[in-house]
């Protein structure tokens, strides 16, 4: 009886961890991705007809800065 007891416990411990384990895991993958959404929100605004706007470069030293940066030169480029 107490090991059907225990063996219980523990499987309802385990289910409850996995719900916080994949809840902390969606919030920190959304919350990661965040700047990679507000990118694309930012690219899908330029058009030929406003091809003067130009993305807004965050933190200098990160990826998405660095992509940021291309894309601008890319539209300088192409307005030029």
């Amino acid at each position: 009886r107490k090991a059907s007891r225990l063996r219980n416990l523990l499987f309802v411990g385990w289910l409850a961890v996995m719900g916080v384990v994949a809840l902390s895991g969606w919030i920190f993958a959304r919350d990661a991705l965040r700047p990679v959404k507000e990118l694309i929100e930012q690219a899908d605004t330029i058009s030929a007809t406003n091809i003067d706007a130009r993305l807004h470069v965050g933190h200098k030293g990160d990826e998405l800065a660095q992509l940021a940066s291309t894309f601008n030169a890319l539209l300088m480029r192409l307005q030029y």
